[in-house]
């Protein structure tokens, strides 16, 4: 939808007026894609590639919001963002008390995807190596064991 949306507004000459910036979460997640018009802040919901066109001449170009699209109850909007928001921190509180990896820390790591085999190579070594200290310990080794002869 944002290529849509950045493909229109360059064919209907608005490329110098309009100006479309992406982010992450509008915290309507179960209404996306969601769209946000300044400096009016008129919120659009399930938007599709096939509305496009109408937003940027209605909307963009002659002012007129796509009122089939925009999202008109403020206070079920402000509910509804309040209530994921809520979710998500709960989820994020969850994740933490159970040890997981932020995903900041995660992203890191995938970036580094093509050194992944190294890492797991040294992974399987000490894992083998920390087993070996362990199977010794426990009494795995016959020469650390050995039985006296009479």
């Amino acid at each position: 939808m944002i290529e849509a949306l950045r493909r229109e507004v360059v064919a209907q000459g608005l490329a110098n007026a309009v100006q479309i910036t992406t982010c992450g979460s509008l915290g309507l997640c179960e209404r996306r894609p969601n769209m946000v018009v300044y400096p009016e802040g008129v919120w659009y919901s399930g938007v599709r590639a096939e509305d496009v066109p109408e937003i940027v001449d209605s909307h963009f170009r002659q002012g007129r919001p796509v009122s089939r699209l925009v999202n008109t109850d403020q206070a079920a909007l402000a509910a509804e963002v309040c209530a994921n928001r809520d979710r998500y921190l709960a989820s994020l509180r969850a994740r933490d008390a159970a040890g997981v990896m932020p995903d900041e820390l995660a992203q890191s790591i995938r970036g580094f995807q093509e050194s992944r085999v190294i890492l797991t190579a040294l992974e399987l070594d000490l894992f083998t190596a920390i087993g070996k200290r362990r199977h010794r310990r426990a009494g795995g080794s016959h020469r650390r064991h050995r039985c006296a002869r009479h």
